[in-house]
């Protein structure tokens, strides 16, 4: 929240316990995201948009421990898709247990 900018090549990755339904909103983000919703396995099980200073919950239908914030647009630009397979260290040891 309340970023005003992020480099094209970083994102923001978020660390869940446990696979559950997560919610997002972007009421105090300034800058349009691409939401990458990610199982344990490391499986991108939905992408949805992040529309900057919106209450909407962003909560697509699909249970996952992860969540990865990019720059809106990166996903298409670098052909990520659902059911693509994400790589980091904690997605790795998540997917272990």
């Amino acid at each position: 929240m309340f970023r005003q900018s992020m480099p094209s090549d970083r994102g923001m990755l978020f660390v869940f316990p446990t696979e559950s339904r997560q919610g997002f909103w972007m009421q105090n983000t300034p800058l349009a995201l691409d939401l990458l919703f990610v199982g344990a396995d490391g499986e991108v099980r939905a992408i949805a948009p992040g529309i900057p200073f919106s209450t909407a919950s962003i909560s697509p239908d699909v249970e996952s421990q992860f969540v990865l914030e990019l720059l809106a647009g990166t996903a298409q630009k670098v052909g990520i898709e659902v059911g693509d397979r994400l790589r980091h260290p904690r997605i790795e040891t998540a997917g272990a247990q």
